[in-house]
């Protein structure tokens, strides 16, 4: 996968704080840690490490791992929809299953051509998300230092995902209702399908 126009993200779970970072490539092995588990005729993994994944008027589509994870740092190159990518969301997150999940969010906002994509976080602790939304302005970089940690205060009452096994996830899907300008400016379909790229996928983690 080309480096231009790309992030490399990492998500670190560990017992004392949430964590949103960049740290260095490391190879990887997508064919064996995930599986495509929604998807339209676009959605492939090429290879050995490299997974697209595509939206448009049928499907948005998605990739799972195959493994669930309890701490650790969960790595992964995303080459984002380029050009005009309004309405899109190109999402890399961690879940768990049930209605009292814990999820952390990652979701790139798409954009009209020329501007910056929105990062937008979000975590929930037990199925609830307590407005802990955060969105960042960025270009095609994120600098080296984390950009949100959220911490663990449990000892003065606040839920932390810190119990339940969670799967990494990733996906692109039509946000057009929300994404972009609040929903103001739409999906243009002419330019489906909209193409993500995620390759080196590597989880150090405990299970």
């Amino acid at each position: 996968m080309a480096l231009s126009q790309a992030f490399l993200i990492a998500l670190i779970i560990s017992g004392s704080a949430i964590v949103f970072d960049k740290i260095d490539v490391v190879d990887a092995n997508i064919v064996q840690s995930m599986y495509i588990n929604w998807r339209n005729n676009e959605a492939v993994i090429v290879g050995s490490d490299d997974l697209q994944l595509a939206l448009d008027q049928t499907s948005g589509s998605g990739a799972v791992s195959k493994r669930t994870f309890l701490f650790g740092s969960f790595e992964m190159l995303i080459k984002l929809v380029p050009g005009n990518s309004a309405g899109t969301i190109t999402a890399y997150y961690l879940s768990s299953d049930g209605s009292k999940r814990d999820e952390i969010d990652f979701e790139f906002l798409g954009n009209v051509s020329g501007q910056p994509y929105v990062v937008h976080t979000n975590i929930y602790t037990q199925g609830n998300d307590s407005s802990r939304e955060q969105q960042f302005y960025v270009w095609w970089y994120i600098d080296s230092v984390p950009i949100r940690v959220f911490r663990n205060y449990q000892n003065k009452g606040i839920a932390y995902p810190n119990e339940q096994g969670m799967r990494v996830y990733a996906s692109i899907w039509d946000g057009d209702n929300w994404a972009t300008e609040g929903g103001r400016i739409k999906i243009n379909w002419a330019n489906a399908p909209f193409i993500a790229k995620f390759a080196q996928f590597r989880p150090r983690a405990c299970y």
